[in-house]
């Protein structure tokens, strides 16, 4: 089964490497990555040539408004991103977020396997602030 993983980014460039080196590691590999730039200044853009050499034809690229201009925002950015993706289900990953499990989407495309009329899934995440401080459960 085909996973559209939506992942909308503006001006953050390593943390987005990181996320997208995540996705990439999944053991799910039917993927279809749309990555959505709302807006990044040149310089955060010029920098998706070295990442994307890392990366696969499965990571899609997709460049909204001029260097610079001012955001639309994360919402219509992934709205914009869901218009482009080909698969049977669609996967939202933030850039500053790392999926840490490489089983997460495995195990995602096997509960809707396993139940068909299965609308949403929803994992729990571990936040680790950037000051170390860490929150085991985001949904307790």
């Amino acid at each position: 089964m085909l996973v559209s993983v939506v992942v909308a980014t503006r001006n953050r460039p390593e943390l987005l490497r990181a996320t997208l080196l995540a996705l990439k590691a999944q053991t799910h590999q039917a993927l279809d990555v749309i990555v959505l730039d709302d807006g990044s200044s040149a310089s955060a853009r010029a920098r998706y040539g070295d990442l994307w050499r890392e990366l696969d034809e499965r990571f899609r690229l997709v460049l909204q408004g001029q260097d610079g201009q001012r955001g639309q925002g994360p919402s219509a950015s992934r709205n914009q991103a869901i218009q482009c993706a080909q698969g049977e289900l669609v996967a939202f990953c933030d850039d500053d977020d790392l999926w840490i499990d490489a089983d997460h989407l495995r195990r995602a495309v096997s509960a809707f396997a396993a139940h068909p009329d299965l609308d949403l899934y929803i994992s729990n995440q571990r936040v680790v602030y950037s000051d170390g401080a860490v929150r085991e459960d985001w949904l307790p």
